[in-house]
């Protein structure tokens, strides 16, 4: 059975429990793609988005390009942010099972994980290196369909 799921970017923020709230209102399962940095400095807000039964999506710990960094930086960003998430769950009592990566300015170009476009460009080897990361931590790609006016 598909699921469909609003995504939110840069979570957890100052609006983010105006959002769960607003969601959760119309029944409306989301994804929150959350910066490690930003759960560090809200875990109860990223524990609240948990505790609505919401996901939590990993958007890298500093949401810096990848391009930007090296293969073991670009892993550590991903891995320190799992860490970070499996750990909010486990203050909920719930297990980390749906787990979803966005890569930060990949979806500029509305190009989910594991989508060749978002690096061949810049750098294939570091994609490949970065999806195995991925893959490794059990990280499902998503089928994204942007809705635009």
């Amino acid at each position: 059975m598909k699921k469909v799921y609003l995504t939110v970017d840069d979570s957890p923020n100052e609006s983010t429990v105006k959002k769960v709230d607003f969601l959760n209102e119309r029944n409306i399962e989301a994804i929150f793609f959350c910066r490690g940095d930003y759960m560090e400095k809200n875990p109860e807000i990223s524990q609240y988005i948990i505790a609505n039964n919401h996901i939590i999506g990993n958007h890298s710990y500093s949401h810096k390009h990848f391009k930007d960094f090296s293969v073991q930086e670009c892993r550590n960003q991903i891995i320190k942010t799992d860490q970070i998430i499996s750990e909010i769950y486990r203050r909920e009592n719930k297990e980390f099972t749906e787990k979803y990566f966005r890569y930060p300015f990949g979806m500029k170009a509305n190009i989910p994980y594991s989508s060749k476009k978002i690096f061949l460009r810049h750098f294939s080897k570091k994609f490949r290196i970065v999806e195995s990361t991925l893959k490794e931590l059990n990280y499902q790609s998503l089928k994204i369909k942007i809705l635009s006016n």
